[in-house]
């Protein structure tokens, strides 16, 4: 049985649909996040999984039974806001007993818990202290111990980082995966950002215009996107629109602009004169002032930018049609000069094609 499970979720405020026909089964100490840009639906979905909205249409299940009808304080789901709404009047250890002593928990397991949490979090010494008397990551560590304290089925966590700067948010996350690795904490988290989802989970759900547009490991969305939207918000991408003109062996002739053909390798059946759009990841595309590598794509191209980051260079290629492709090289690579005439290059099987409406 699942620790969760949605089915045929949906959400209308005032004829305007939020969420739309959303499906989701979570399984026990799984860590799913939901990611997509700002409206995508995310956050209300989350708020129909806490209870805080009730859904238009369909069934959320908690172990089990369902409970899209229950109120928050019926659904034993900790949450973590993305303000923490800690107590200010409250000390550390008095902020995480507080669910405890919602419950009516004896004294004595409520103390116990509460050390057993400051020790988990590394906020031992800080437990009489005020919220207000922590930096943001003690914070946000309280706010996570008192979500945890009363061993809550689910944890619900939304956008829990924003408001940290880019080494404590990146630090956090490391600590939160350690600490619901080591609970084994069923867990949905809520985000915009593709690097801190792919940290992060089990399983990414990417959601756009209120549905469902691939769920799966990072690995999976990475390498093998459902669509254009996924490919583009998973990572960075080229695309190059095109249109076959004839069938190879193993894909199709295609034509880009200018006249320029190349070769696409692809499985799936498609007419002459189909619309494509070809996704290229920057670290599939190489860049060569001599001879291409034999049975490798090339097409001519230009230098207009270079951008150094220490382990990696971004090229900034224009073609013949002014599109530019951005190609990423390892940082001990010979440079390329700006303006130097150069040929993009990537093996057929590198590249994933869609048809040009499937956005």
């Amino acid at each position: 049985m699942s620790a969760l499970s949605l089915h045929s979720v949906s959400k209308v405020f005032r004829g305007l649909p939020a969420v739309r026909d959303f499906n989701l089964d979570v399984e026990r100490g799984e860590f799913v996040v939901l990611l997509g840009p700002s409206g995508c639906g995310k956050t209300t979905t989350l708020r129909l999984i806490a209870g805080l909205e009730r859904p238009t249409t369909g069934t959320i299940c908690l172990g089990g039974k369902d409970v899209a009808g229950l109120p928050p304080r019926s659904r034993n789901i900790g949450m973590v806001f993305q303000n923490y709404a800690l107590f200010p009047n409250m000390t550390v250890g008095e902020n995480i007993a507080f669910g405890l002593r919602q419950r009516r928990a004896q004294r004595r397991a409520i103390e116990a818990r509460v050390g057993e949490l400051l020790k988990l979090v590394r906020l031992s010494d800080r437990r009489d202290c005020y919220c207000s008397e922590l930096s943001g990551g003690e914070q946000q560590r309280v706010a996570l111990a008192r979500a945890l304290s009363f061993s809550p089925q689910v944890l619900l966590m939304d956008e829990p980082f924003s408001a940290l700067d880019l080494k404590l948010r990146e630090s956090m996350q490391i600590e939160l995966r350690q600490i619901q690795l080591s609970l084994q904490t069923t867990t949905i988290l809520v985000t915009h950002d593709q690097k801190e989802a792919m940290t992060l989970a089990d399983r990414i759900v990417v959601m756009a215009d209120g549905s469902v547009q691939q769920s799966g490991s990072p690995d999976e969305l990475y390498h093998s996107p459902a669509n254009r939207f996924v490919a583009n918000f998973i990572g960075r991408s080229n695309i190059l629109a095109g249109k076959i003109i004839a069938p190879c062996p193993g894909g199709y002739r295609v034509a880009l602009a200018q006249d320029v053909t190349i070769e696409v390798a692809c499985a799936n059946t498609r007419n002459v004169g189909t619309r494509i759009e070809l996704v290229l990841r920057p670290e599939n595309v190489n860049v060569f002032v001599g001879n291409v590598p034999s049975g490798a794509i090339a097409i001519p191209g230009v230098v207009d930018q270079r951008r150094f980051l220490g382990n990696v260079v971004y090229y900034f290629v224009r073609l013949p049609w002014d599109q530019t492709l951005l190609v990423e090289r390892a940082g001990a690579t010979a440079p390329i000069e700006l303006g130097a005439r150069v040929s993009v290059s990537w093996f057929p099987a590198s590249a994933t094609v869609f048809e040009a409406f499937d956005h």
